[in-house]
């Protein structure tokens, strides 16, 4: 059974390779693997590398592992009402920080088009702003997993190395665009700063 290692981050959690090994979905990260687990969105930019989307069988036992904890057990919806809701994407910045690790974020199922995300494409998670659409579908489900959910989108495609060249990974605040610790998500003093927009760096 998976279990959850709450890390430094509060509401946050940790998914070893270990504790995926055994299991028959198979393990959704290379390494280990951090999940925000909270009735709200992640709150911070990720720009990193795709690893890989969870397939279905991956996603219905991220969700019903989830539901040991809280906040998860206050959904009140079903492990088949998350995978049609919710699609899991790893993305792992390649900061060159050790401590780094690959982020398990969730998107929604109706902004993620099967091939447009490939391993290797260079991708920026954000949350969604409070003027983000609500599911058109208007279900109690629907609109709990809305609130757990951001946006991924592609920035380079996998091999491009002077697109890659443009941006800077890692974790970032929403609201400042400075470099986040991976370990505290306290601001790196001595960090790049991005703009929240294009994620590009500013000079």
């Amino acid at each position: 059974m998976q279990t959850f290692n709450p890390p430094l981050v509060a509401a946050a959690a940790l998914l070893s390779a270990a504790a995926w090994a055994a299991n028959p979905a198979g393990q959704p990260c290379a390494s280990e693997c951090r999940i925000f687990q909270s009735t709200q969105g992640y709150p911070h930019l990720v720009v990193g590398v795709i690893e890989n989307a969870l397939d279905d069988a991956q996603s219905r036992a991220l969700y019903q592992a989830g539901l040991q904890k809280q906040p998860w057990k206050t959904l009140g919806a079903s492990a088949d009402e998350f995978v049609r809701f919710v699609k899991p994407v790893v993305i792992r910045p390649q900061d060159g920080a050790a401590s780094a690790p690959a982020y398990l974020v969730l998107m929604g199922q109706d902004e993620y088009a099967p091939g447009a995300l490939q391993p290797g494409d260079l991708v920026r998670y954000s949350p969604h702003p409070a003027s983000h659409p609500k599911p058109a579908e208007g279900t109690a489900a629907s609109q709990a997993f809305w609130q757990l959910y951001g946006c991924v989108a592609v920035l380079c495609k996998a091999g491009d190395a002077a697109c890659f060249a443009s941006y800077r990974q890692g974790l970032f605040s929403k609201q400042s665009g400075q470099a986040l610790s991976h370990a505290s998500e306290t601001p790196l003093p001595k960090g790049p700063v991005i703009d929240t927009t294009s994620m590009l760096p500013v000079e």
